[in-house]
């Protein structure tokens, strides 16, 4: 089979999802969400819809690499993995339980300012803050380079390119539009991922002859293992 390469509806569709995440950054910038203060800098002043939220950060969670990194650990290895949602489950009620009814009243803007109150240490929450930082400055080196690498597989683009465009592209809606150019931009992108996932899932079945066709070829595979 030949390498699939990117169509002009393929760059049309990439290049308006570019557009529109920088449109938003704008439009969250001209409506005050990115200079008139830190509280509405960083928590949209408190005042942002459950919904939208919810989903920015279901898509933080899922990103380049759980799509196209669990698609893989899949196709060698099995199902095992989703074993890890229920793990996610039990933390989740956790968390909705026992933590955020201890840290929501506290009004702060991240856990590093809980820790410096609870332990009384302002060294403590920059050691954290630190720690924090380089984690996250390796992660998102890996989130930009997933996509960058698939991205320059499909076009012509240097896989440097790809990860330069991306990298400023985001840094500039998230630097003039705060917190609401993030949610906002994660609602869109993140429910245009959920779309090309069903997307994808449809046509295979499809193609295979319908979803009992798909698992019966994925058992005869032994792909099918749950808790072994």
């Amino acid at each position: 089979m030949a390498n699939a390469q990117f169509t002009i509806p393929d760059y049309a569709v990439f290049v308006l999802m570019l557009v529109v995440s920088v449109a938003i950054g704008v439009h969250s910038a001209l409506r005050g969400g990115g200079s008139s203060s830190t509280q509405q800098y960083l928590l949209g002043g408190r005042r942002m819809s459950p919904i939208p939220v919810a989903i920015s950060l279901l898509g933080g969670i899922i990103s380049a690499i759980s799509i196209l990194g669990n698609a893989t650990e899949m196709y060698y290895f099995g199902t095992q993995l989703t074993v890890n949602l229920l793990g996610c489950v039990v933390g989740t009620i956790i968390t909705q339980w026992l933590i955020l009814p201890l840290i929501y009243p506290l009004q702060i803007i991240s856990i590093n300012e809980y820790i410096e109150r609870r332990f009384k240490s302002s060294k403590l929450r920059k050691m954290a803050t630190s720690c924090q930082l380089l984690q996250y400055s390796i992660y998102m080196g890996i989130c930009l380079y997933a996509p960058a690498l698939t991205l320059s597989t499909v076009t012509s683009l240097p896989t440097w390119a790809s990860v330069v465009s991306m990298g400023v592209i985001c840094t500039f809606y998230i630097t003039i539009g705060g917190v609401k150019a993030v949610v906002y931009t994660d609602v869109v992108q993140t429910l245009l991922m959920f779309f090309g996932v069903l997307v994808v899932v449809i046509i295979c079945c499809i193609r295979l002859g319908g979803p009992d066709e798909v698992w019966t070829i994925s058992e005869q595979g032994h792909r099918i293992e749950f808790f072994k």
